[in-house]
């Protein structure tokens, strides 16, 4: 890893700075990445940035019929994170 780490990533060039992971988790198919990310997000305390996607404001984060403390369609949950917590910034690129 350290390799492509120095191939592709350069402090003060193309990101801020490099890290060593103490954790990695690798999410295979959908369900576990749009939960994973309905978690994070709602856990996140000053910023979220969403990078590179092409989805639709309409997808499901959940596909259960369980009750959650946010709305499971993206874009609503988006909007009742953005409105439950003004101090956390959520940005999309």
């Amino acid at each position: 890893m350290k390799t492509i780490n120095k191939m592709i990533m350069k402090e003060g060039h193309n990101c801020w700075k490099t890290e060593k992971a103490t954790r990695i988790r690798f999410l295979v198919d959908s369900d576990s990445y749009f939960i994973a990310l309905y978690d994070t997000i709602i856990n996140a305390q000053i910023s979220v940035f969403i990078i590179g996607w092409g989805i639709h404001s309409k997808l499901l984060l959940h596909r259960d019929d369980s009750e959650y403390e946010y709305p499971i369609r993206l874009g609503d949950f988006l909007n009742a994170v953005a409105e439950e917590k003004p101090e956390q910034s959520i940005y999309g690129v």
